[in-house]
C-alpha cells in the first residue's frame, strides 16, 4: 500500500510530464511541499476542481486548485479545465507506474465555494509547474476518503505484498485437433545434423600391453579381414557394409540395414 504523502511524490512528475505533453512545452517541476488545508482552499485568484477517484471498493476525492488562467505560456496554452484534466491523468499514470492501486477519475467539476469542502483529515501539497522560466502553482488538496484507498484502510485491487496485483494465467483446453505429424512422418527432421561414424573393429588389451606399446606393435581384433564394418548414428549401430576406396577417400558401402531394437 502507498500513504498519501508517496503518493504524491509518484504523481507530481507523472502529471508534469503529461502537462508538458499536452501543451508541446517543456515543463519542468519544482519540490513539493505540505502546506496548510485552508490555505490551500483560500489561496486568491485560484479556481478548485474537484475529481472523484474510484479503485477497489472506495471512493475518493483529489481538489486540483490552479489558477484560473490556467497555463498560458508564449508557444501555448492551456484553460483551467484541461489544466486539471491533464494533472489529474499524470497522476492516477504516476500511481499505477509506481506500483499503486488502479484507479478510474471523473471529470473534474468546478467547486463554487472552498467552504464546502471537508478538510478534516485531508492533506494538502503545493509544487510549481515552470514553463518558459514562469512557474505556475498548483496546489493538490488529497481528501481523506482518497488516503484512506492509499493508505490501506479500504481495501484496493492490490496484494498485501509490494508490487502489482498478479493473478494465474486461465488457458484454454487446446485439445487435440492441432495437426500432429505421423508416426512415419520424418520432415520434421531433414535437417538435424547428425554425427556417422564407421567402426572397423574391438579389441581387448590388458594395461601391461600398452605400456609395452611401440611403432610396429599389432593388437589382435575381433573381426577378420574383409569382414564387414558396423555404421553408427551418434553412437546408436544403423547398418552394416564394406570399407571402399572412392578416388583417394574411404567410404562405406551398406550391405545391410539394421532393425530397429523395440
Amino acid at each position: 500500500m502507498m500513504a498519501a504523502v508517496d503518493m504524491l511524490a509518484a504523481m507530481v512528475e507523472s502529471a508534469a510530464r503529461t502537462v508538458g505533453e499536452s501543451s508541446g512545452v517543456d515543463i519542468h517541476v519544482g519540490q513539493v511541499v505540505a502546506v496548510p488545508v485552508a490555505e490551500a482552499l483560500g489561496a486568491p485568484g485560484m479556481m478548485v476542481n474537484r475529481t472523484d477517484v474510484v479503485g477497489g471498493s472506495g471512493t475518493g476525492s483529489l481538489l486540483t486548485i490552479v489558477p484560473a488562467s490556467g497555463l498560458v505560456t508564449a508557444e501555448a496554452s492551456l484553460d483551467a479545465i484541461r489544466l486539471t484534466d491533464a494533472l489529474v491523468a499524470g497522476a492516477l499514470a504516476g500511481i499505477a507506474a509506481a506500483g499503486g492501486p488502479l484507479f478510474q477519475a471523473s471529470p473534474p467539476q468546478l467547486v463554487s465555494s472552498p467552504a464546502t469542502v471537508d478538510p478534516q483529515g485531508a492533506e494538502a501539497f503545493a509544487f510549481d509547474l515552470v514553463a518558459d522560466s514562469r512557474p505556475l502553482t498548483v496546489l493538490w488538496v488529497v481528501e481523506a476518503t482518497l488516503g484512506s484507498l492509499l493508505g490501506g484502510s479500504i481495501p484496493v485491487d492490490e496484494p498485501a505484498g509490494e508490487g502489482p496485483s498478479v493473478a494465474p494465467a486461465t488457458l484454454p483446453d487446446l485439445g487435440r485437433s492441432g495437426t500432429v505429424p505421423s508416426q512415419h512422418d520424418l520432415s520434421i527432421l531433414s535437417d538435424v545434423a547428425t554425427r556417422v561414424s564407421v567402426e572397423v573393429a574391438r579389441g581387448t588389451v590388458q594395461v601391461r600391453d600398452l605400456t609395452t606399446m611401440r611403432p610396429g606393435t599389432v593388437f589382435a581384433l575381433d573381426r577378420s579381414a574383409g569382414d564387414v564394418v558396423d555404421i553408427l548414428v551418434n553412437g546408436a549401430m544403423i547398418a552394416r557394409g564394406d570399407i571402399v576406396v572412392v578416388g583417394r577417400q574411404l567410404g562405406v558401402r551398406i550391405t545391410e540395414v539394421c532393425e530397429p531394437v523395440s
